[in-house]
This record gives C-alpha cells, sequence and structure tokens, in this order.
C-alpha cells in the first residue's frame, strides 16, 4: 500500500528530525534524513534540492566541528544540490553557488577520478556557466562551455573504469544538446555504434541507445520505433529495479 509506505516514511522522517533536534551532532541520523530528502529530490520533488543543499551543509558543519572528513557522496550531494539551485535560478547568488559547485567538484575529480558522474556534473556546471555568461553578454559564451562540457565527459569515459555508463553519459548530454535533426541523429548513432563494439551493454546504455532511436533520424520510423522499444526493453531486462 503505497499510501502506508508514504506515511512510514514520513514518520521515520519526523523520527530523524526529532533526533537532530535533540542531538545537534548526531551524524547518523542527520545521514538518514539526508538520504530521505535526496532520494525524494532525485525522483523529481525539484523545491527538495533546497533542503538537500541546507542538510548537506549542516553536516559539513557538523563534521568540521567534530575534527571529522566528509566522505565522497556527502560532498557529491553537497555540489549537486548547488548546481541544481542555481539552475532552477533558486538564488539571487548564482554565480556563487555555481562557483562552490565547481570548487567541491573539481576537488572530487582530482581525489575519485573513476567516478563517472563527476564529470557529468561537471559539464553541466560548464553548460550553465555558458549561459549566465551568455545573459552577460559574452559572445561564443554557450558554444565554448558546450566544449568544455564535452571535454570533461570524453575524460570521464578515459578515466572510469565503468565506460558503458560514462559513454552514455556522453552520448545522452550529446544528444540533448544537439540540434536534433535527421543527420546530427545518423551521426549520433553511429558514434554509439563505434563506441561501444567492444562494451558490455548496461541498463543506462541501452536506455541512451533507446533514446537515439526515439528521435527522429533516416531510418523508417515504424523501424526506428521498434529499435527503441526492443533497446528499452533489454535495460529493464538487465535492471528491473531501475
Amino acid at each position: 500500500n503505497n499510501d502506508l509506505h508514504e506515511a512510514d516514511w514520513n514518520k521515520a522522517r519526523s523520527c530523524w528530525n526529532t533526533v537532530v533536534n535533540i542531538d545537534h551532532n548526531n551524524l547518523e541520523a542527520r545521514e538518514k534524513l539526508l538520504d530521505f530528502i535526496y532520494q525524494a529530490a532525485e525522483a523529481g520533488n525539484n523545491r527538495l534540492w533546497k533542503s538537500v543543499n541546507e542538510s548537506t551543509t549542516e553536516m559539513l558543519d557538523v563534521l568540521k566541528e567534530t575534527g571529522k572528513e566528509p566522505d565522497a557522496s556527502l560532498l557529491t550531494k553537497h555540489a549537486k544540490s548547488l548546481l541544481l539551485i542555481a539552475e532552477r535560478g533558486e538564488t539571487t547568488n548564482r554565480e556563487e553557488l555555481l562557483a562552490e559547485s565547481r570548487d567541491v567538484l573539481d576537488k572530487l575529480i582530482e581525489t575519485h577520478p573513476e567516478n563517472e558522474d563527476l564529470y557529468l556534473l561537471r559539464a553541466q556546471s560548464d553548460i550553465l556557466q555558458g549561459k549566465i555568461d551568455t545573459e552577460s553578454g559574452i559572445r561564443n559564451a554557450e558554444k565554448d562551455a558546450l566544449d568544455k562540457a564535452i571535454g570533461w565527459l570524453e575524460t570521464g569515459i578515459e578515466q572510469t573504469d565503468n565506460k558503458a555508463t560514462a559513454i552514455a553519459n556522453l552520448l545522452t548530454f550529446k544528444l540533448q544538446t544537439s540540434s536534433k535533426d535527421p543527420n546530427s541523429i545518423e551521426e549520433l548513432r553511429a558514434e554509439f555504434k563505434t563506441r561501444t563494439e567492444d562494451i558490455e551493454p548496461s541498463d543506462k546504455l541501452l536506455v541512451c541507445n533507446s533514446l537515439l532511436y526515439e528521435a527522429a533520424g533516416k531510418m523508417a520510423p515504424e523501424a526506428e520505433l521498434n529499435h527503441a522499444i526492443e533497446a528499452i526493453r533489454q535495460a529493464y531486462e538487465l535492471a528491473p529495479e531501475n
């Protein structure tokens, strides 16, 4: 029963809030509370990214007070919350938040170069900076930002062991930022084929493949649709929980 499940989660969140209010330095309760909020934000409740940021900031303060170092997961969540708050325009200091996010991500990439998702966040931060610079009247800012963003994703493929996800990140990003004309779509499909020849398929890679065939290329529409459906079917077989 989803209503009961939601009620249980809300009750749990209330309990963790109570513990945190009583014991400011209770990191276990703070982590549970953060995980709850973060999962909800990731599921599409975008207004919660401010709550994620408040929670990560408080945890970082507590860790500093107690002489402990934050782990990569907490720092990634913090950087992502800063980026998405800036991206959504929910602040008057977008560039300040964006700069802080970039700084955290750059340090994480230096210490955890194998994490493919860091490169995607870093690419997204460059795209946002390009938009801000364009609004400020800087010429070619968005094109330059796109080149930098793709550079980060290319680096991700080189550095990470999870080549499948890194390739999916790059090609999905290219699709999202392309003109989506049939020639561009065919070029991306060809690039997908070249990059994945020796790569074991993953659910993310198959979802990327499906997206490339949902877009209109030069194949017959029915053939493209069938290809997209088959790729999604295979992705679900590999990871039904996703």
